[in-house]
């Protein structure tokens, strides 16, 4: 009687854990495909913000990316600022200044 009842439990106990994978496989493609929508709107947009998104791939400081870009630190700011917001790009702090970096994918 006890092992049949081990049995039952464990046997609901897999099927609890097949189905918890199978959402953690369905988040982790929502994720990727709201991620990519939210690109695709952050830049088709903007021809500015597609180029700070290139620059990201590279660790860079807003004013690394100003330097590059010939705009004024306020506009890479600004828009740095909206791509983090989208999730597109993050934040590493070190050294006294943050640097941003694109977003794993």
């Amino acid at each position: 009687m006890v092992k049949d009842n081990e049995a039952e439990i464990l046997l609901a106990l897999y099927k609890i854990q097949d189905r918890l994978q199978e959402l953690v496989e369905l988040s982790t493609v929502v994720n990727a495909e709201v991620l990519e929508a939210s690109k695709q709107r952050m830049l088709g947009k903007s021809t500015l913000r597609k180029k700070i998104y290139e620059l990201c791939n590279g660790k860079r400081s807003v004013g690394q990316i100003a330097a590059e870009t010939s705009k004024s630190i306020q506009q890479i700011s600004q828009n740095v600022a909206l791509l983090q917001n989208a999730g597109l790009i993050r934040e590493a702090r070190g050294g006294g200044k943050e640097k941003y970096y694109v977003r794993a994918r």
